[in-house]
């Protein structure tokens, strides 16, 4: 639905006729998002003016929610493909990508144009990985990685109710991390666990290793049982420390800046 609605979206410059298929040479869209949730729509026009003078066209008249991300131009065994993509803004945990590609090709005495609608979408995170309610203390422990000159902080236990609640809604909240290729920041092994107990030296129900670095995965294991990466891309590691009411400087701040449209983070 999503799809459909960027799709209808395209403004057909002045005079421009819509087409029933494909025209030659545009078969196929000039990119697609590697993530294997997606679902795509087209529509093929037809206008008047060269391709590059169609495509800056369209880029003045869509509506002002797209943004322009890129453009490019390809050059294969047919007449050269200009193409432009435009963003909306992620629907957090459901729609990750969303996206509008336009690719113009010349098309006799006219310029053909193809509108692509690629939305990616993250699958419903499973009941079971949630931090158990009967959760009434948390340990924090600092993994620093490959950092061998400073001192790893002492582990902090914490039993006040609120705060254990705070961090437990904290990961529950978090969505399934998206598939596909990502852009990651460097990994250094820099971690924060999260270990939740019924209470102080009780036997752990549920694990959370924050990453600091790297793509930002969290790694939560409940009852002993590894769940999905989640995605911990919106800073999860300094929140974890800031509702937890700890300093630990070297850590750092959360580092690993990363390009949304999927990736399958690693544990380490």
């Amino acid at each position: 639905m999503d799809a459909a609605s960027i799709v209808s979206s395209f403004v057909p410059p002045k005079g421009a006729v819509r087409l029933d298929s494909a025209p030659a040479g545009l078969s196929k869209p000039m990119s697609v998002p590697s993530s294997q949730n997606l679902v795509g729509k087209t529509a093929y026009w037809q206008a008047s003016g060269s391709p590059q003078d169609v495509l800056a066209w369209e880029k003045a008249h869509l509506p002002s929610r797209f943004t322009w991300s890129g453009g490019g131009t390809s050059f294969g065994t047919g007449p050269a493909q200009a193409s432009e993509t435009f963003t909306l803004p992620a629907v957090p945990g459901v729609l990750p990508t969303r996206t509008l590609e336009l690719t113009a090709a010349p098309d006799g005495g006219h310029t053909a144009i193809r509108v692509d609608a690629q939305v990616s979408w993250l699958p419903p995170k499973p009941s079971s990985e949630r931090i158990p309610a009967s959760a009434h203390a948390v340990a924090l422990t600092a993994n620093l990685g490959m950092d061998a000159t400073s001192k790893p902080p002492a582990p902090v236990t914490i039993t006040s109710a609120a705060t254990v609640n705070r961090l437990a809604s904290l990961i529950n909240g978090l969505p399934p991390f998206p598939s596909g290729t990502m852009h990651c920041g460097m990994d250094t092994g820099q971690s924060v666990t999260l270990t939740f107990t019924a209470g102080k030296g009780s036997a752990a129900l549920a694990v959370a290793k924050v990453a600091v670095g790297g793509c930002l995965g969290v790694y939560l294991t409940v009852s002993g049982k590894a769940q999905p990466a989640l995605d911990g891309r919106t800073g999860v590691s300094q929140q974890v420390l800031s509702i937890a009411g700890v300093h630990w400087p070297a850590l750092g701040p959360a580092g690993g800046t990363s390009v949304p449209g999927g990736g399958t983070p690693k544990a380490g």
